[in-house]
């Protein structure tokens, strides 16, 4: 897949080594992932983590199994603890479970590990 405007392949995340290499720098601590939905222009950042100590522990009711690679392939979703789940849509902000589209991912960056005391 190509921009139309200039030319650049997207940088999607299709192989198995990449969801396994952002699934790593999402449990070793803070993400930034790029997105673009379908009828938008300007792709917006999620800040998102699945570091064990930032994720709703197994006791409490919003806890949800960690995606497996092969779960992502087969559905095409990643789930992630977001910063601000309502990506700026005029809501309050609010943390808490983001499904992405990982053809919507148009890049990651790992920005560091959150610290813990």
């Amino acid at each position: 897949m190509s921009c139309s405007s200039c030319g650049q392949k997207k940088n999607q995340i299709r192989s198995d080594i990449q969801i396994n290499n952002l699934m790593g720098r999402l449990t070793s601590g803070l993400c930034k992932i790029s997105i673009k939905r379908v009828n938008e222009n300007v792709p917006r950042d999620v800040y998102c983590t699945l570091q064990e100590e930032f994720v709703p522990s197994e006791k409490s009711k919003m806890h949800r199994n960690r995606d497996s690679v092969s779960d992502i392939k087969k559905n095409g979703y990643v789930l992630v603890w977001a910063v601000d789940k309502t990506l700026g849509s005029g809501e309050s902000k609010q943390s808490g479970w983001l499904k992405i589209k990982m053809d919507q991912v148009l890049n990651y960056d790992f920005i560091d590990r959150i610290p813990v005391n």
